[in-house]
């Protein structure tokens, strides 16, 4: 029984952590809202608002349906940089449900005036705002602060200045600062567009679910002054019965087109104006009839959509019918014309029968997935597992290695169910651009790890998969910043068979790459501070070796389907582009490695150099290329990340020089630390 002693407590601590992250919050008395709300008010509600309810109701916003629930964390996410927000009760910090949060927003709750949502992190611009210091509330401020009254003295720099609320001033530097080019654009600058970007998505969720009643005679002058709020580009929640999604204030005007209220939005305005005093009986039955109403639309858009495609089949039934006694090339013209409608008709109707029919019984799943936050999860198993084998390399190792084994594989669970999630939500391959790759590669990294922990028991899979998985994850959560990470695919993407093969192949070759740099890394760290055997020196040489292997053959495989699909987008297999000339550096590098050992050039240190290199050439590939701004892959452009991948080179190749010194050096230099070390002091 001792000997399963450890697997038993890694499973225990691992699996427990998950489940419990798993049990989605709901409405009763024990949730999360309702005990927010007894604490912000001083005395409980009389009835449980279904807040979760509200959460899970669909949308169309970004160019996807999601839930409310997604909508409030991802406008939060650009808002606050964080999820989470927290109010002052009584001295003590509360968490603040995202669902509360949105609800007292759109709807116009007093409560939204004390919510410190608003991150400004530039001091300059925090100082010419006139705003308090928020050092140690991570700079956050209230709404109210933002949309105040309060005045200041907006000066332009010529001689000329003017008196103008926060707001104003904001927008009005946003303005001047968006002129300047992005690569000339200085800190105040890209702080002031980020904070104007707040202030944008903010007015959105607000103004288009303005539910106050427009005169008639103030229709036309309100469709025009509100027309940025009444487009694609704000959230549309109501379902019409045309097969349409509309905005709340869309349908609040659209009286402008002679249209009588529907359902639906008499629904949504009575919910909001509920919330908004705190009626949360009246909110708990405006939101059964919006749900009845709306269930009724969506009902009646998928039998316009069956009637659609009977009229597609019995068009193509009687195809024969429409070219008899044509001939030459007015019945080739005609055909044509016939198959080409019904195809764009085919794939219209699709689209909406995913819209209207399989997306919305994903909502439920998408908030579960959003509460869960498996992969945070992840993140947190990784340092896990990173402290679990640094104890089990001093002392306890095969206790310790079971425990990391065990956890390893609880954590590859984990993050592998949350590629599946996005997959499962998104309706695409699990990689759509720079987010979704880099958790990707984080599960790659996890599944090569677990294959060569079962191999040598050694740990380096598990310190290699650890470090990894926790770098690609955190570099995830700062590509997440601009909010949704399942948006609309830019249209040269949007094809799943290319994400499924190129995409998942290349991406898997940086993956390998990556790893093999990480068992170089491993190898040096070893030979530094605890020596390395002939016996482990021969399974980390055999590890790199075989991963190098394995990421030449993907990574070239990758890059000839990326021309392919280049071939067939833009007519052209290969135009020197600086993403294809990335992936191509990935193929040359592998090769030259493949080739140095092959030759006996190199041996296991000179193998870990050139691997720790290969990081340096995939880090370029992946994010490098990116910054130059150039090129047709546009979907990947970052403005930011270029120090850190400055950095991360850096290193690299101060480690390469050390992997150039003589051995003899290493030796002294072990010494040396050994000798620094504590006990030894």
């Amino acid at each position: 029984m001792k000997k399963y002693i450890a697997v038993i407590i890694s499973l225990i601590i691992f699996i427990g952590y998950a489940m419990s992250k798993a049990r989605t919050p709901n409405d009763n008395e024990n949730g999360k809202v309702y005990k927010f709300l007894t604490a912000h008010s001083g005395s409980a509600p009389a009835t449980v608002p279904n807040a979760y309810q509200f959460a899970e109701l669909p949308l169309v916003y970004g160019g996807r349906l999601k839930p409310y629930d997604t909508l409030a964390r991802n406008a939060l996410r650009v808002i606050s940089d964080s999820e989470n927000i927290y109010h002052k009760i009584d001295g003590k910090s509360v968490k603040i449900p995202p669902a509360v949060w949105l609800l007292d927003t759109i709807s116009g709750n007093e409560r939204r005036n004390d919510y410190r949502c608003f991150r400004i992190y530039n001091l300059e611009l925090i100082d010419k705002l006139g705003l308090p210091d928020r050092s140690k509330e991570r700079y956050k401020y209230e709404p109210a602060e933002i949309y105040g009254d309060h005045e200041i003295d907006h000066n332009h720099g010529d001689g000329h200045s003017h008196k103008v609320t926060r707001r104003q001033f904001i927008l009005e530097e946003a303005r001047s600062a968006s002129e300047v080019d992005v690569k000339k654009r200085n800190v105040y600058q890209t702080s002031v567009l980020s904070l104007a970007k707040k202030i944008n998505l903010y007015d959105h969720l607000t103004i288009s679910h303005i539910t106050q009643e427009v005169p008639d005679d103030m229709v036309v002058l309100s469709y025009n002054q509100l027309s940025q709020f009444i487009g694609s580009n704000s959230p549309r929640p109501i379902p019409t019965e045309k097969g349409e999604w509309e905005s709340v204030i869309f349908m609040n005007v659209r009286k402008f087109g002679g249209e009588e209220a529907t359902a639906s939005w008499s629904a949504m305005r009575d919910m909001l104006a509920s919330w908004k005093k705190d009626d949360y009986g009246a909110f708990n039955e405006a939101l059964a009839t919006f749900k009845k109403v709306s269930q009724e639309n969506i009902a009646k858009t998928q039998s316009f959509l069956d009637e659609k495609e009977k009229t597609i089949e019995e068009r193509e039934a009687n195809i024969e019918k429409e070219l008899a006694g044509l001939t030459g090339k007015e019945l080739f013209e005609k055909r044509e014309s016939i198959l080409t409608w019904a195809f764009n008709s085919r794939s219209y109707l699709d689209s909406q029968r995913d819209l209207w029919g399989v997306a919305l019984s994903k909502m439920s799943f998408e908030r579960f997935f959003n509460h869960m936050s498996p992969f945070y999860v992840s993140m947190a198993f990784y340092v896990m597992l990173f402290i679990i084998s640094c104890f089990g390399l001093l002392f306890w190792r095969e206790h310790f290695w079971k425990a990391a084994f065990v956890g390893f594989a609880v954590t590859f669970i984990v993050h592998t169910f949350a590629v599946w999630c996005r997959w499962y939500i998104s309706g695409y391959p699990p990689v759509t651009n720079l987010y979704s790759s880099a958790i990707f590669i984080g599960w790659g990294v996890g599944l090569v790890g677990i294959v060569l922990e079962l191999m040598y028991k050694r740990f380096f899979g598990v310190l290699v998969s650890a470090i990894a998985g926790y770098i690609c994850l955190f570099i995830s959560v700062n590509l997440s910043g601009d909010g949704d990470t399942m948006g609309t695919m830019v249209a040269v993407l949007d094809t799943k068979f290319w994400l499924a093969t190129h995409v998942i192949t290349i991406t898997l070759g940086y993956t390998a790459t990556f790893l093999a740099g990480g068992i170089g890394l491993i190898w040096i760290v070893a030979k530094l501070f605890g020596g390395v055997t002939k016996q482990f020196d021969k399974e980390l040489h055999r590890a790199m070796y075989g991963v190098i292997c394995y990421g030449m053959f993907l990574s070239f495989v990758g890059t000839v389907l990326g021309g392919l699909w280049a071939d067939d987008s833009w007519g052209r297999f290969w135009g020197w582009d600086p993403k294809e000339n990335g992936a191509l550096m990935i193929v040359l590098w592998n090769a030259v490695i493949l080739h140095a050992k092959w030759a006996h050039i190199i041996k296991t240190k000179g193998m870990a150099a050139l691997c720790l290199f290969g990081n340096v050439v995939t880090a370029w590939s992946w994010f490098g290329v990116n910054l130059l701004s150039v090129g047709l892959h546009s979907y990947g452009f970052t403005s930011s990340g270029a120090f850190w991948l400055g950095l991360f080179a850096l290193i690299h190749l101060l480690l390469i020089i050390l992997c150039s010194l003589p051995l003899k050096c290493w030796d002294v230099l072990k010494e040396e630390i050994v000798d620094a070390s504590p006990e030894k002091a």
